[in-house]
């Protein structure tokens, strides 16, 4: 029997016919609508959207052949099964008919059993054909899902997978996912959850149950999931359909917040243990040069040198971590690159192995960028103490400097090597904070994070490329500064940093930078008064006001600070020179150094950088511009 709400269009123009069709098939459950003429009958067509029309092939306004290709040129009714009926017998008008769209003939006078057989079995099709094109587009909308989707037998077998599970679980032609069971999906600390109990009490249940854990692809890498799962009914059997939402995205974003609120904690206690390291390594970096210039054997010169290399190795360090935690003060300018590899080269010379080269390729001397020189030339030093490391005791590193190729505005700053290179895995993960691929001790995972941070606030790309066993290129794209601002980078001033018995006020709270400060000075023939303190550096002042050529201060310390010390001294003695030693290098405190007309001596600093800010600091105060600053 037909489906009792199955309506069928009965065009004919003649009332007899109609009245025929009508008895005939009055017992068969259809609904019948008649129309008299072709153009009722499309209108007709087009308002109810019948499942059959049957079609009188000769009718006036319109011939059945023409409402026939209308309709099949009606993309809503394009689907509709159409029996011709028609008092014409020759091949042409059923070869017509079929080229016009129909799907049956049937002639008049015709048997009313044949007419009941072939409509059941059109409604039968018809019926078949909505099945059809339901589960197809039910096909199309699960493919699309972004959520894989599972259909589970009673065994837990997988009976149905849409694309995206198959993506997920990673099937292939030889791994397909249907007709493996679920439980085999599932990691072995979780496969508790997913027994045959749990088809019984979704069944029970009739609802769905959320469960969490790692799913297991048919490759056997793990696969952090959201689950759910519910009972219905597949194909007339009890079955589960399973969802699955893949985390490992939402994994990814957590490790990364984890990632970020740490180095955000690293950046808020960066500054405390930048201060306390910064004075730990500022007395050994000014001992080991004055031990260097008392020793006399070789021996004990080269204990002390390396002493010295790793003082400053640990203040590179500090350095990086403050750069990369929180962020660096850049002094911005015009920088030509070529004075940036020149130091870079002076840098590197003494810590490459005697069988590497270091080589540089410049085109074009005059290339500048806007940025800061002192962060230029630590990206280079990091990517070039990584390109030695990996090279080993013999190879070449390359530094080119070159006008872009793809894009004349931009300039190329590249570092290449030919050492050990590395696999695309470990290519991914470079700039990870603390990631490295050096044994214990002999990397931190900073450099490469550094250099993305300094590029990055430098408006610069990096490109990264490596071949195992080749070596590795790093690339970067600055913008070009415009030649005719392009300046070198100018020289310090030449001063005099042997002193002639200038009394210098050397105050800090730290007794080993303020005696290994003060017996600096000392060795280069200045008189030094000492204070642990700015109320005692202010009690000495006061004594030797009248002799008093400097003050060097820490900025913080208790009860009386640098900055209010050095503000008194430049109230009462505008013509003493002051030096503020500090960890911090902020714009703010910049600023507040230059207005009081002071030097800033960043920590750890060497004794060639102490003696000679104190000799421009006194350049100043004889060339009576103290007050100027």
């Amino acid at each position: 029997m037909p489906e009792p709400d199955t309506t069928i269009l009965v065009a004919d123009d003649d009332p007899n016919a109609r009245e025929l069709l009508e008895v005939h098939l009055s017992n068969m459950g259809f609904s019948i609508v008649f129309a008299a003429d072709g153009r009722t009958a499309l209108n007709q067509a087009r308002d109810l959207v019948p499942d059959i029309i049957l079609l009188d092939a000769m009718m006036p306004r319109m011939t059945g052949f023409e409402v026939c290709r209308e309709i099949r040129a009606d993309k809503s009714l394009k689907q509709i099964p159409i029996l011709m009926i028609t008092a014409l017998d020759d091949r042409e008008s059923r070869l017509e008919g079929l080229n016009a769209g129909a799907d049956e003939f049937i002639t008049k006078p015709f048997d009313s059993r044949e007419l009941r057989a072939r409509l059941r079995l059109i409604a039968e099709l018809n019926r078949f054909r909505g099945i059809q094109r339901e589960k197809e587009k039910f096909q199309r909308v699960v493919d699309l899902a972004p959520d894989g989707v599972l259909i589970l037998d009673a065994s837990l077998e997988i009976l149905f997978a849409n694309r995206s599970a198959n993506d997920l679980f990673a099937a292939t032609v030889d791994l397909p996912l249907v007709g493996t069971r679920f439980p085999f999906l599932i990691q072995q600390m979780n496969v508790g959850q997913f027994d045959e109990t749990l088809f019984n009490e979704l069944q029970e249940s009739g609802g769905n149950r959320h469960l969490g854990g790692m799913l297991q692809r048919l490759d056997q890498q793990t696969l952090p999931a959201n689950i759910s799962a519910g009972a219905f009914e597949w194909e007339g059997q009890p079955a589960i359909q399973v969802n699955i939402s893949d985390l490992t995205r939402q994994h990814e974003l957590e490790s990364q917040l984890l990632r970020s609120q740490r180095l955000q904690g690293l950046g808020s206690i960066a500054g405390g243990i930048a201060h306390d390291l910064n004075n730990v390594i500022t007395p050994i970096l000014m001992g080991t040069e004055i031990l260097a210039e008392r020793l006399t054997d070789k021996d004990n010169r080269d204990v002390v040198s390396m002493i010295g290399t790793a003082g400053q190795r640990g203040s590179d360090l500090v350095k990086q971590v403050l750069t990369f935690a929180r962020g660096s003060e850049q002094s911005m300018g015009t920088v030509r690159l070529h004075h940036v590899i020149k130091e870079v080269r002076k840098l590197m010379f003494e810590s490459l192995p005697a069988d590497v080269e270091l080589k540089t390729i410049q085109n074009d001397p005059a290339l500048a960028v806007t940025g800061d020189p002192t962060q230029l030339i630590q990206v280079l030093i990091n990517l070039c103490v990584n390109a030695r490391d990996a090279i080993g005791e013999e190879g070449k590193i390359e530094i080119t400097v070159a006008r872009s190729t793809g894009d004349t505005g931009k300039v190329m700053l590249r570092v290449s090597d030919d050492g050990s290179g590395m696999p695309p895995e470990v290519v991914e993960k470079l700039g990870q904070p603390f990631f490295t691929t050096k044994p214990e001790g002999k990397g931190t995972g900073l450099g490469i994070a550094t250099v993305k941070t300094i590029l990055k606030n430098h408006d610069a790309e990096l490109k990264v490329s490596s071949t195992p066993g080749e070596g590795s290129r790093f690339e970067m794209l600055f913008d070009a500064a415009n030649d005719e601002e392009s300046d070198p980078v100018q020289p310090a001033i030449e001063t005099d940093v042997q002193g002639h018995g200038e009394l210098i006020l050397v105050c800090d709270d730290e007794l080993a930078i303020r005696e290994m400060t003060a017996s600096a000075l000392s060795c280069f023939g200045y008189e030094v008064v000492q204070a642990g303190d700015g109320v005692e550096g202010m009690a000495r002042y006061h004594e030797h006001v009248d002799r008093l050529h400097a003050v060097v201060t820490d900025l913080r310390m208790p009860y009386i600070d640098g900055l209010q010390l050095v503000e008194s001294v430049r109230e009462e003695t505008p013509m003493v020179g002051c030096i503020m030693m500090t960890t911090e290098s902020s714009p703010e405190l910049r600023t507040q150094v230059e207005n009081l007309g002071a030097h800033l001596l960043p920590k750890p600093f060497t004794t060639a950088q102490l003696t000679t800010v104190v000799a421009e600091a006194l350049l100043r105060r004889h060339s009576g511009l103290a007050s100027g600053g």
